[in-house]
């Protein structure tokens, strides 16, 4: 009888708490909201005015979940009166008072609105975010502080194959079974695919089922 190969692949299908939607921003800020969160410092050598960059996103408290990760941080440029291009600074920390500096990213310029894109961070964890314009050496103020949370991360064990067992020779149409997987995090139910082919590969697959 030919070989068969079963691989089976655990799908997560529903999550439990950790989804959170999305806040949508608006693109810019309004006028009041600008004036409330804007900052401007004047270097009394150079004669340089700077403003501080408004945060646009994630916006103050958004949930955001685990998987959705890369955050990407967005803020309206500054203004300055200088002629030197500016350059932006982006800071993560663990505290509203900045003390634990996580990450800091420089920002890139996406028209009218300057980003950063931070590496994966822990999951079930509170983060606070800010960023500054700089010219010839003198640094802006930083924006308003906002904060962000991230849920919990779902890790799913690979499954175990039980029957039948390893070069197993079968007739008819034996009963593929795999022990449950180990699981953490907010995992609701669990789906389970299996797949058989007559390629170790599994460049072909003969059969397929959930």
């Amino acid at each position: 009888m030919q070989s068969r190969f079963v691989r089976p692949l655990c799908v997560l299908v529903v999550l439990a708490a950790a989804a959170a939607c999305e806040k949508k921003a608006p693109t810019t800020p309004s006028t009041s909201a600008a004036s409330v969160e804007t900052a401007s410092v004047t270097d009394a050598k150079l004669g340089v005015t700077l403003t501080s960059p408004v945060a646009v996103s994630p916006t103050d408290g958004q949930a955001i979940r685990f998987s959705d990760q890369p955050i990407k941080l967005v803020v309206t440029s500054a203004a300055t009166t200088g002629s030197t291009a500016l350059t932006y600074t982006f800071e993560v920390a663990t505290d509203a008072a900045f003390g634990t500096i996580l990450a800091t990213k420089s920002g890139t310029d996406a028209g009218g609105q300057q980003t950063a894109t931070l590496d994966r961070l822990a999951g079930a964890k509170t983060y606070f975010w800010r960023a500054r314009a700089s010219s010839a050496g003198v640094a802006g103020p930083n924006s308003k502080a906002r904060s962000f949370q991230i849920g919990p991360e779902v890790v799913l064990q690979t499954p175990v194959p039980a029957f039948p067992a390893q070069n197993a020779t079968m007739t008819g149409s034996p009963r593929l079974t795999v022990a449950n997987v180990g699981r953490s995090g907010p995992v609701g139910q669990v789906s389970y695919r299996f797949e058989v082919s007559d390629l170790s590969s599994f460049a072909r697959t003969v059969f397929a089922g959930t």
